[in-house]
Parts: C-alpha cells; structure tokens; sequence
C-alpha cells in the first residue's frame, strides 16, 4: 500500500513546497471545513497558497470554512 501523503511530501519537497497542516486522511465535507478553519486560525491567510483536500466533498467543506473564516 502506497502511503498518499508521503508521495506527495516527496513532491513538496523537491519543489520547495512546505507543507505545515495534513488533512489528506479525512473524507467529509464537515472534516474538510474543519481543516481549512484550523488552517486559517494557525496561520494568517496570507501565508497560505495552497490548500489540498483529499476528495470533491472536503473540497467543497474546505471552500466553506474558508467563507466562514472570512478569507478569499
């Protein structure tokens, strides 16, 4: 079995790409939504670029948190 998240680290990591927050496991929209809150509440939007989610329904429940947030 192939470990997702150190595959896409190895990634980061040769591209220079820091990540600080992994969310990848989780499968909700209400996980994802939680994830970009705890993202945007440790660190201020401006320093983030990227925000990866694992599937469509975390991505549309991280967009959410991002709303509820208050961040572009």
């Amino acid at each position: 079995m192939v470990d997702e998240q150190l595959g896409l680290d190895s990634v980061f990591a040769v591209s220079g790409v820091e990540t600080v927050l992994c969310c990848y496991r989780l499968s909700s929209r209400e996980l994802g939504g939680k994830c970009a809150e705890d993202g945007l509440q440790a660190f201020p939007a401006s320093e983030i670029n990227c925000i990866g989610l694992g599937n469509d329904d975390m991505m549309i429940g991280g967009c959410q948190g991002f709303l509820r947030r208050g961040s572009d």
